[in-house]
C-alpha cells in the first residue's frame, strides 16, 4: 500500500511539473530591441496621406530589412502642429513584424522630432508570436524623407 501511495504521489508530481513547465514556456521572455528606419515616400508627392518605403536596422534576432507603410497626417494650421496615425511592415529574412503607429499632435518647426508608439499587431513565420510595444521617435525633413528609431521590450522573438 506505501509503495502505491510514493508511486501515485511521484506521478502527481510529475504532472505538476510538467504544466509548470509548459505555463513558463508559454509565457517568452521580453527582449529589448532597438531599430532604425530610413524612410521616403514611395511617389515624391507631399500628401497629407500615402506611403513610406525604405530600409529598417534592428538588432538581433530581427536584423536588417526593408520598411512599408502607410501614414494619415493631420495638421493645424494655428498654432502649426500636427498628429499622424498609420500602419507599418518590417520585413526581415526571418518573417514580416506588423504594427500601427500614432505620433500624437506637436509644434511642427524644422526637424523638430515627433514621439509616439508602435504597437505591434502581427508577425510571420519566425516571429509569428511577437508582441510589444515601442517608443518611436521620428524626425520628418524635406524633400519628405522620415528617419524614426523603435525602441523598447518585445516578446515571442
Amino acid at each position: 500500500m506505501g509503495a502505491i501511495r510514493c508511486l501515485v504521489g511521484l506521478c502527481l508530481l510529475a504532472a505538476v511539473a510538467f504544466v509548470i513547465g509548459q505555463a513558463s514556456a508559454a509565457s517568452p521572455r521580453a527582449t529589448s530591441e532597438r531599430c532604425s528606419l530610413h524612410a521616403h515616400l514611395e511617389t515624391g508627392q507631399i500628401s497629407d496621406r500615402g506611403v513610406l518605403v525604405g530600409s529598417v536596422r534592428c538588432g538581433q534576432p530581427l536584423g536588417n530589412g526593408s520598411y512599408y507603410g502607410r501614414y494619415r497626417d493631420n495638421v493645424a494650421p494655428f498654432p502649426l502642429t500636427g498628429s499622424e496615425t498609420g500602419s507599418s511592415s518590417l520585413s526581415f529574412k526571418a518573417g514580416t513584424v506588423r504594427g500601427t503607429y500614432t505620433l500624437p499632435a506637436a509644434p511642427i518647426s524644422g526637424t523638430a522630432p515627433f514621439r509616439g508608439t508602435f504597437q505591434i499587431t502581427r508577425g510571420t513565420r519566425r516571429f509569428k508570436h511577437v508582441s510589444g510595444t515601442l517608443n518611436m521617435t521620428c524626425a520628418h525633413r524635406i524633400p519628405a524623407l522620415t528617419d524614426c528609431t523603435l525602441s523598447g521590450l518585445v516578446s515571442g522573438i
